[in-house]
């Protein structure tokens, strides 16, 4: 999996992204009124630690994407991202991982009721993606959490 910004280096091109949302927001910017929430979206913390941590204070919301790994680790790496960065950020993480629409059969189990439970009690997240099937093909059905 390659995951790469326009210029090839994903802190810098953070680093950029930022600095054009700061100058957009400026008082001299016909921008200046509008609210901007930066949004890091699928940041994998085995290749993305550093984005995760150093810029942590500029977003709004943190899409910490740990769904790849087996559900113990998933949660462990979920909740210790979450101690770390509690309070300064919105973080979200889905509960395990979610296939792509056509994708492995072997992967496409939806997310229960406790799985989802206990992922929230467990990691402290703000918000969780379950897999409801939504990406499915072969399932008509979307499944509804409360």
């Amino acid at each position: 999996m390659t995951l790469l910004t326009a210029c090839e280096n994903p802190r810098l091109g953070t680093q950029l992204m930022l600095s054009d949302l700061k100058t957009f927001m400026k008082d001299s910017s016909p921008y200046r009124k509008l609210l901007v929430m930066p949004h890091l979206d699928h940041a994998f913390p085995w290749l993305d630690s550093d984005i995760l941590y150093d810029f942590v204070d500029q977003f709004a919301y943190v899409m910490f994407d740990a769904s790849e790994r087996p559900f113990e680790e998933n949660i462990k790496l979920t909740s210790e991202y979450v101690k770390k960065v509690h309070g300064r950020v919105i973080v979200e993480e889905a509960v395990d991982e979610i296939p792509e629409s056509g994708g492995d059969d072997e992967k496409s189990q939806l997310t229960t009721v406790e799985q989802a439970v206990r992922f929230l009690k467990e990691t402290g997240v703000d918000i969780i993606i379950p897999n409801v099937g939504t990406e499915l093909e072969k399932i008509k059905t979307t499944y509804v959490f409360i």
